[in-house]
């Protein structure tokens, strides 16, 4: 019985070691097996030839719309730079028309301007072939009337100033066929500013017409420098130096408060 037990315990002994053995080493064995490879990614369809194609023709579609686009911008900017250097050039020549106007206001002058822009108005107003605003008329007289008052007070340089003010206005008024497109009218510069002032809220629009875009709204009261018109319009100059159009029957004659 004991030589039985003897034999028996050192066998399962044996048993359970080899067992032991074993399973390490497969363990081993699947530490050591190399990770399988990641599946490499698909590769990409190559670029058909038609479809190269199309994306060299939208290329050269979207280099066109640039070059179009750099065009109306470059259009833009010349048309800005010739109406300021047309600005300047109206401002620089109605300095020197002021200024040879003081210099000639001497008082057979002044009655001579004065004279010829009463003979003037009266050829407005007897001329019934003459399609007139009446607003501009108004606007002559009431320049004429106070160039007459200057040249009484013996104040010629600016009795002459009025009085060529009132001609500019006469001149606008005397424009026929008025109910035609105001942009068949040419742009007539003034050689002597008017001065004006809004007789009520006015639009001052980028363009000389009443769909064109509205730059902000003038209150009424304001006074403006008007150194052109175009058929019905004045083009004109705020004192904080803003440009625009204006229509004439929005806006009245400013008489300084010297005079």
């Amino acid at each position: 019985m004991k030589m039985r037990t003897f034999i028996t315990f050192p066998y399962r002994k044996t048993v359970i070691i080899i067992a032991l053995l074993a399973t390490t080493s497969c363990a081993n064995l699947r530490l050591l097996e190399p990770e399988s490879a990641p599946e490499s990614a698909p590769e990409s369809a190559p670029i058909t030839q038609e479809a190269f194609q199309q994306l060299r023709q939208k290329i050269k579609y979207l280099e066109k719309v640039v070059q179009e686009k750099d065009a109306i911008i470059l259009r833009q900017q010349n048309h800005q730079q010739q109406q300021v250097q047309a600005q300047q050039d109206t401002s620089h020549e109605a300095a020197r028309t002021q200024l040879k106007l003081h210099r000639l206001a001497t008082r057979p002058s002044a009655a001579s301007t004065i004279a010829e822009v009463e003979v003037a108005i009266n050829r407005l107003t007897n001329d019934p072939t003459s399609v007139t605003n009446q607003s501009l008329q108004t606007q002559a007289q009431s320049l004429f009337d106070t160039a007459t008052k200057l040249y009484a007070h013996d104040e010629y340089a600016s009795s002459m100033n009025y009085a060529a003010q009132a001609y500019e206005i006469i001149n606008m008024a005397t424009v026929k066929n008025r109910v035609t497109s105001t942009s068949e009218y040419p742009i007539v510069t003034f050689q002597v500013p008017v001065i004006l002032r809004t007789n009520t809220n006015a639009n001052l629009r980028k363009e000389s017409s009443k769909n064109a875009a509205i730059l902000f709204t003038l209150e009424e009261g304001t006074v403006l420098t008007a150194n052109a018109y175009q058929g019905d319009w004045f083009r004109i100059q705020t004192e904080d130096n803003n440009h625009g159009w204006v229509l004439n029957t929005l806006v009245e004659i400013h008489i300084s408060d010297e005079h």
